[in-house]
């Protein structure tokens, strides 16, 4: 891990003080930030209760059908990622990343395609430029909605799907988004597709999920 900045103010491994403009001094429990508690670019600090963390850098997001709260630290990490990008500009060069890039959104073609023809689904931003990734939404009338197949997805596939709102004066809208990565093939997106739609049948017949189940999906941030 990189050196520390020596204005850094970071906390100390135990009893840790944490100083902010306007903020008495607070003690906290636990936190980790040195090499020997955390591989490079981790670290953590608990706070004793929200009302120690300022409303201001919290940042909320919809994501998975409620909405849920972000608070980043940045601090000094090492350049390991750093050399790993270098390392693929020279062995990929460009020529090679555009090889991954086509491929990628051919999948993420693919995997639309499949959705729109299974009629479960209708496609968001279909034939413009965007990233290899397909945002689509229900059709027609159903006793559930996209956050329901995004939890029964997970259940019974373990497929991390996101469903959410979209920002405001468009809110009442509900999408699912499928981000399709290097590693996804189109044998993968078929997966997927035919995933989607069982899900759907599933739902067609015990309606949507109790709160109780919706509550029970992962909320991993990093997606499918």
């Amino acid at each position: 891990m990189a050196s520390e900045p020596a204005d850094a103010a970071l906390p100390s491994r135990y009893g840790a003080r944490f100083f902010t403009e306007g903020v008495p001094e607070r003690e906290f429990p636990e936190q980790g930030m040195r090499p020997q508690d955390a591989y490079p670019g981790i670290g953590w600090l608990v706070f004793r209760d929200a009302d120690q963390l300022p409303e201001e850098l919290v940042f909320y997001e919809d994501y998975l059908g409620e909405k849920d709260a972000t608070f980043t630290l940045n601090f000094s990490t090492g350049s390991a990622v750093m050399l790993g990008q270098y390392y693929n500009f020279c062995r990929f060069g460009r020529a090679g990343y555009k090889e991954i890039m086509e491929a990628m959104q051919l999948n993420a073609d693919y995997l639309g395609q499949q959705l729109a023809d299974s009629g479960r689904f209708s496609l968001i931003g279909e034939g413009e430029p965007q990233l290899p990734l397909v945002c689509f939404r229900l059709t027609g009338d159903n006793a559930y909605d996209e956050v329901d197949v995004a939890a029964q997805l997970a259940a019974e596939r373990g497929w991390m799907v996101p469903a959410y709102n979209l920002p405001p004066n468009a809110q009442e809208i509900k999408v699912m988004r499928a981000l399709v990565k290097e590693n996804v093939s189109d044998t993968g997106a078929r997966t997927l597709a035919d995933d989607l739609a069982e899900a759907c049948r599933t739902l067609d017949q015990k309606g949507g999920l109790h709160e109780d189940d919706r509550r029970r999906v992962k909320r991993n941030i990093g997606g499918y």
